[in-house]
């Protein structure tokens, strides 16, 4: 409905469909247009509302009088467009002479595609698509990375102006990549912790284990140390070192129906997208040699890949990556802790193992 008031010494307003105004409205794939005729009289707007399509959001909002573009401002509110306008017309004005007044106003709509709801919060609140649907993390790690954070920042948006949204959050490990990382970082805990011991003996009043500080000349000595108890002389292995697996790959996105490419073309996005750029673990440590013969990197790989990485392991590494995500949306977002949830056995979690976290919406 269009909000009117009276018309000075020109009769009462009380709604469009008075024979002196009609409202008419068309719809299509791709967008929605409302058409206010006014065949005489004085008409004073203030605000219009009109409601959307089901599951469609406003992009782009345009407002014409007479094909002169008026300025205007505009938000959704429960499923419909309100929009402020700061003029006013009339037949009086010398701009609208023209017999009668046909104010237009445009809304292009992305239209909600049921198998990707996150391509078109993105359109709405900050850009991003499917993307959003799930964070990147680095293998063995669960802190968030730099550049995923802005995914979240928009997902906030999306939570913050859709109160009725709740959020789904899986954490997920890659078996491989993980394994292999988690193994690496197991054998630096257990290098420096043992360094710490024979420290401790010598002096109770060293700072605690992370707080140590251990020269690479400390860290190659308690390598060989560890490697010659674990490999006695004459141990022979069958294979080099494998290098770090490569991460899996990240969920595909939807291929675009007739809809979803007219949105990208309103919107301006690429039909082909920016695929996200894969995680990498930490670069390996450069060769030292700790003996004659034993390349420090050789030493270190093969007690890695001696260290024990259980499933268990890596629940809780998934676990970390999700509750990290949650802390996001909680401490920088403010999102209330009852519209986030663990989740259990999600289908995206399920199909496509990675170092990620998935999100549903609820």
């Amino acid at each position: 409905a269009a909000h009117l008031r009276e018309g000075k010494g020109q009769g009462h307003f009380r709604a469009v469909r008075h024979q002196a105004a009609g409202l008419a409205q068309q719809r299509d794939g791709a967008g929605q247009q409302e058409t206010i005729e006014l065949k005489w009289g004085k008409l004073r707007l203030r605000r219009l509302a009109f409601a959307l399509a089901e599951n469609a959001a406003s992009q782009n909002v345009r407002v014409t009088a007479d094909g002169a573009e008026l300025a205007c401002k505009h938000h959704v509110e429960n499923g419909r467009i309100v929009i402020d306008l700061p003029v006013q017309g009339s037949l009086d004005d010398p701009n609208f002479r023209i017999g009668k007044v046909v104010l237009r106003v445009v809304v292009n709509l992305l239209t909600k595609a049921a198998t990707s709801p996150f391509s078109l919060l993105g359109s709405m609140f900050g850009g991003g698509g499917d993307e959003l649907a799930f964070q990147e993390f680095a293998p063995g790690a669960s802190e968030l990375l730099p550049a995923e954070v802005p995914k979240l920042d928009t997902m906030v948006k999306a939570l913050t102006n859709r109160p009725g949204l709740s959020l789904g959050l899986e954490g997920a490990a890659d078996t491989a990549a993980d394994t292999y990382a988690l193994q690496r970082l197991k054998l630096a805990d257990r290098v420096r912790r043992q360094i710490w011991e024979a420290r401790h003996a010598a002096n109770p009043a060293i700072p605690p284990p992370a707080q140590l500080v251990i020269s690479p000349e400390e860290n190659a000595a308690m390598v060989k140390q560890l490697f010659d108890e674990k490999f006695p002389p004459g141990t022979k292995f069958g294979a080099p070192l494998a290098g770090p697996p490569p991460v899996t790959a990240a969920p595909a996105p939807p291929k675009p129906g007739l809809i979803k490419r007219v949105m990208r073309v309103i919107t301006f996005r690429s039909a082909a997208g920016s695929p996200a750029a894969t995680p990498k673990a930490a670069a390996a440590t450069t060769p030292t040699t700790a003996s004659p013969g034993v390349p420090l990197e050789e030493m270190t790989g093969r007690l890695a890949d001696a260290q024990v990485v259980s499933a268990d392991d890596l629940r809780a590494l998934a676990t970390a990556r999700a509750e990290q995500v949650r802390a996001y949306f909680l401490a920088t977002g403010h999102i209330a802790a009852d519209r986030l949830f663990l989740a259990q056995g999600a289908e995206a979690a399920k199909q496509n193992k990675g170092p990620r976290v998935f999100l549903s919406l609820q």
